[in-house]
């Protein structure tokens, strides 16, 4: 059904074609160990009560395991914000996987086993 105010045909409106060609930003860091991607980029919580205590746990169970990632991910190396959700659009709830390393196991125990050296 449509509904007209008079009885001229209907023309559609004349738009010129526009062509966008994206550029990605080149913006890079180094790897950030302690990130937490859910909360800091998509701001999925836990809740105000919850939240801290998982933050928190999250940030000591990166420090137990430093060593570990630092031989996964080389401190010299670049990342780029490409491959995560863009700002605004609806990111899903998301596990990351515990990436396996033989190399970071290694360092991750003769870590652990200095340590226990180093201490008295």
């Amino acid at each position: 059904m449509h509904c007209r105010i008079d009885n001229q045909q209907f023309v559609a409106r004349q738009w010129k074609a526009i062509t966008l060609a994206w550029k990605a930003s080149e913006l890079h860091h180094h790897p950030l160990y302690f990130e937490d991607a859910e909360l800091e980029r998509y701001g999925h919580t836990l809740g105000q009560f919850a939240q801290p205590f998982k933050s928190g746990a999250h940030f000591f169970a990166n420090v137990a395991i430093a060593p570990y990632n630092m031989a996964l991910e080389d401190p010299k190396d670049l990342r780029y914000t490409l491959g995560y959700y863009r700002p605004g659009s609806t990111a899903p709830r998301l596990i990351p996987a515990i990436p396996w390393s033989t190399k970071a196991a290694l360092w991750q125990a003769g870590a652990i086993v200095g340590g226990w050296a180093l201490i008295p």
